[in-house]
């Protein structure tokens, strides 16, 4: 199984950087397919794509994480893969994106019950905010019908001592 990991980071779009998803997942996709890490390539410029299922912690701000889900799920309607999205849990009622996840409704959405993300992978640059965000991933699946399921997961079991 091919898995496109998009560089991801807080910059702008021209300065993408490679960062980690949450363990796990990292894990899983190295353990059971061909994981392709391509921290020089600008996802947003990409026409074709490199792999069936794109899974990425987008970069937040300035609209870049609707950007990113948008075309990760126009990219894989070619593949028939799988999207997924480490998201802001607070960007699911959002007003802003209320046409989009009704047109677009995710398969699933795994809610996290602790995920830190450092701004480019600082902690010293983490403000208070930040710190109090928190994060779920998002799934889409084309093939998927019917309402989007809701799950919660813990990250204590793979947190690093």
């Amino acid at each position: 199984m091919k898995i496109w990991k998009p560089p991801t980071c807080t910059a702008a779009p021209a300065s993408y950087r490679q960062t980690d998803i949450i363990g796990l997942t990292h894990v899983r996709i190295r353990k059971h397919g061909e994981h392709l890490d391509q921290p020089d390539r600008d996802f947003l410029a990409e026409r074709k794509p490199l792999a069936k299922h794109i899974v990425t912690n987008p970069p937040y701000g300035r609209g870049l994480a609707d950007a990113f889900a948008k075309h990760a799920i126009r990219l894989t309607r070619e593949t028939g893969g799988t999207v997924a999205m480490l998201m802001n849990l607070a960007g699911l009622c959002h007003p802003l994106r209320h046409g989009f996840y009704v047109s677009h409704p995710p398969a699933a959405v795994y809610c996290l019950d602790e995920c830190i993300c450092w701004p480019y992978g600082d902690p010293s640059r983490a403000t208070t905010s930040i710190a109090k965000q928190r994060y779920c991933w998002m799934v889409w699946k084309h093939d998927h019908t019917g309402a989007t399921e809701l799950h919660w997961l813990s990250t204590r079991d793979h947190r690093q001592p």
